[in-house]
This record gives C-alpha cells, structure tokens and sequence, in this order.
C-alpha cells in the first residue's frame, strides 16, 4: 500500500480598500522564498489544523497587524507544478475588505513593502507572482468590470 502524497495548502487574499484600489506586497528578496522581490498578495501556508479561512485570517493578522472577520472565498485553484520542480498545492485566493481604520492601522509585518494599486495601475505582470496575476486579473475582470465567466444561454 503506498502512503498518500499530503497536498499542500496556500492562502492568498485579495484586499481592496474603500477608494477600490488593490493592496500587493513586495516580497522580501530572499533565495529561500517563492518568487523573491516580486509584488503579490498577502498570505501563506495552511498549517496542520487549520482550515484555509482560519489560515487567511491568521496570515492577514501576522502580516498586517489587521483583524479581519469575515473574508470571502473568491477563486480555489489546484496548482500542478511538479514538472516545473515545484510541490503541487491547493490555492485559496479570499477577498477582504478594509475600511479606512484598517487601512490606517496597517503595520507591515513581512515584506519589502506594501502599497495600494488603482486596478489600471498594476505593476508589470512580469513583475507579479504568476499565481497572484491570474488572481488579480480574474478579480479585476469579474468583480471590477463585470465580466462574465459563462456565456449567458
């Protein structure tokens, strides 16, 4: 009997604020990190006994020093990378709204930085996590623009 391959798990959230604009973090330029010195969203690892919301919540905290909620499931990928060298992964991306008070009581816990983006105004894809740009541009695209996803029959 062989043992089952344990999947792991990643949170990501997508955070707007009230002018709609979106927050990314530079990433820490570490070799030891996924995508060193690149812009994503905040977020990381489930750990063992968490569920993903316990974990964006958890992250969002560690991160930003900011209490959050209530984040809502926004897009759950199954991430195949094993034939690029890297472990699959299941990917929570969560949207979370921050008031102007949580906005203000943001203080940067990991990363190089953080900022606000206007949607239009987003760094250069090359320049953000490629988990995070398909993310973003789906975010945008569907809750930003009103896009559809399935055609309307």
């Amino acid at each position: 009997m062989s043992k089952q391959k344990k999947v792991l798990q990643s949170v990501g959230a997508l955070i707007t604020d009230d002018q709609g604009r979106i927050l990314l973090q530079k990433r820490d330029d570490f070799a030891n990190i996924y995508f060193p010195g690149l812009w994503g969203v905040f977020g990381g690892a489930v750990e063992n006994a968490e569920t993903p919301v316990q974990a964006i919540i958890r992250e969002v905290e560690e991160e930003l020093s900011v209490v959050t909620f209530d984040p809502k499931l926004f897009l759950k990928w199954d991430i195949c990378t094993e034939h690029l060298g890297a472990e699959s992964r299941k990917r929570f991306f969560f949207h979370i709204h921050f008031d102007s008070d949580m906005v203000n009581s943001i203080k940067l816990q990991e990363g190089a930085e953080y900022r606000f983006f206007e949607p239009n105004d987003l760094p250069a894809f090359a320049c953000i996590v490629p988990f995070d740009l398909a993310a973003l541009s789906l975010y945008i695209h569907v809750k930003i623009i009103g896009s559809q996803i399935m055609p309307k029959f």
